[in-house]
């Protein structure tokens, strides 16, 4: 989640405690922990596998989530990059209206750490949701004849539907689907999410004081994801503490939000880490507006390298100085002046036109220097000489037949 970006820079690190600062003000328990593990101090296999798990529930995943995209927003940012237009699917709206300037870092992770913890439900009390690989008017009909509380709670691709209600009612509508030839599964969520299920969790967040009651301003064109509102933008005037209530059990129709998006942009950006809305927006688009992910996988920085490519090429402007700042950069040399393979007997011989002054011939020293110098060298190698002299001997010896 953001892992390298907040390694590399002191701003992302600063940020991220203040968020846990803000958490602990609410009562809450800090999300760093769980987002950035110290995975070499673990313990045991099982210990990483709780960490895991607890930042799985929602009341952990859902400021995690806000923390995790606000640090990618903010990235761009520094890059010199930003939207044009922006939205979310179902928790990620709570970050596209901070980014319009509906209210500030510290409103955004703690509504998003109130509306984790009213959405979580105790076991007893949950319902389930599921993703059949059908269309909405496919799904309908499965509902009409399931026994139960069920509703399409999210459309996210042509071809992709989430229903959400009673633990016995989803069994039910995944039974009857997979006698269908309809691919299904259980979503490993805590809740049924965008159902009356999570009502109660509406009632709450609708009485928190977090946010301010009305938008006054919008610094981009903003579009919500709840059913019904994609039309055309959000203006300002909007009840925002009765929209984000609403929002809780209101249909998703990510379909029409990503059809929205594409009368007016040519790239779309996950702002996070995963690919799956990057895979249902091309299910969506086909051929027209790309989305790419900015870490599809943790630490892949392929994928954002990938999207400031495309979005160079498409005309935008991009701080490359502040992308490549701390790096070793190494300068750029032509392939034709490259050597790959060098071969030392090729290069040039250089020999020089007149002896060194340094260097004097033999004939032009006195006869006390000359002999010194002899002297010398047969007091240095004379051993060598000797064994070159018996080696020599022994082999004309052998060639004679003496030895």
């Amino acid at each position: 989640m953001g892992h390298t970006v907040v390694e590399r820079y002191a701003w992302a690190r600063e940020l991220v405690d203040r968020a846990d600062n803000w958490l602990k003000e609410l009562v809450s328990q800090p999300v760093s922990k769980f987002i950035y593990p110290l995975l070499d101090r673990a313990v045991n296999e099982e210990q990483i596998q709780e960490w895991s798990d607890s930042l799985a529930s929602t009341e952990v995943a859902q400021p995690a989530i806000c923390l995790n995209s606000l640090v990618w927003l903010r990235y761009l940012e520094y890059l010199g990059i930003k939207p044009s237009a922006v939205g979310g699917h179902s928790l990620g709206e709570l970050t596209a209206f901070h980014c319009a300037g509906a209210y500030d870092e510290k409103t955004l992770i703690t509504l998003a750490a109130i509306r984790g913890q009213a959405m979580s439900a105790s076991e007893d009390n949950a319902g389930a949701m599921a993703s059949l690989a059908c269309s909405q008017k496919t799904a309908e009909q499965l509902l009409q004849q399931v026994n139960g509380y069920l509703v399409v709670a999210n459309i996210n691709a042509p071809q992709q539907i989430v229903i959400s209600g009673d633990r016995a009612a989803v069994k039910e509508a995944m039974d009857l689907a997979t006698a269908a030839d309809i691919r299904v599964r259980l979503l490993p969520v805590s809740n049924a999410f965008h159902s009356q299920l999570v009502a109660p969790a509406a009632e709450e967040l609708r009485t928190k004081l977090l946010i301010p009651e009305q938008l006054t301003e919008i610094s981009v064109e903003l579009f919500s994801s709840v059913r019904g509102q994609q039309e055309k933008p959000v203006q300002t005037g909007l009840n925002m503490r009765q929209h984000f209530a609403n929002q809780i059990i209101s249909q998703v129709d990510f379909v029409s939000l990503v059809t929205a998006f594409t009368q007016s942009c040519d790239i779309i950006v996950e702002m996070g880490t995963g690919k799956v809305l990057s895979g249902l927006v091309d299910k969506i688009n086909g051929d027209r507006a790309l989305c790419f992910p900015l870490e599809s996988q943790p630490g892949r920085d392929r994928d954002l390298n990938t999207f400031l490519g495309s979005f160079f090429v498409c005309g935008g402007e991009v701080n490359w100085n502040r992308l490549y700042e701390n790096r070793l950069v190494r300068p750029f040399i032509p392939a034709s002046d490259r050597i790959f393979i060098e071969n030392p007997c090729e290069r040039k011989l250089h020999v020089s036109a007149a002896p060194s002054s340094k260097n004097k011939p033999l004939t032009q020293l006195s006869s006390d220097r000359l002999e010194e110098l002899m002297s010398n060298y047969l007091r240095e190698r004379s051993t060598f000489i000797i064994e070159l002299i018996r080696s020599d001997l022994e082999s004309d010896l052998i060639e004679t037949g003496e030895m």
